[in-house]
């Protein structure tokens, strides 16, 4: 994986985290982490898609 889609996915998470309060590396960012991974790895490749899919599984 390249630093910039690294560092994207990363912000993605980081928006997520701060979104539901986890705190850095807590049990539930991992969580967060690996869903966003995966969601990215099935297509998801945009940030709005992933930010919806991951709220969406969620509610």
């Amino acid at each position: 994986m390249t630093d910039e889609k690294s560092s994207f996915l990363r912000d993605v998470c980081k928006t997520l985290r701060r979104e539901y309060g986890y705190p850095a590396g807590s049990e539930q960012a991992m969580g967060i982490a690996n869903e966003i991974l995966a969601l990215f790895e099935s297509g998801l490749t945009d940030e709005e898609s992933l930010l919806d899919a991951y709220r969406r599984g969620k509610v």
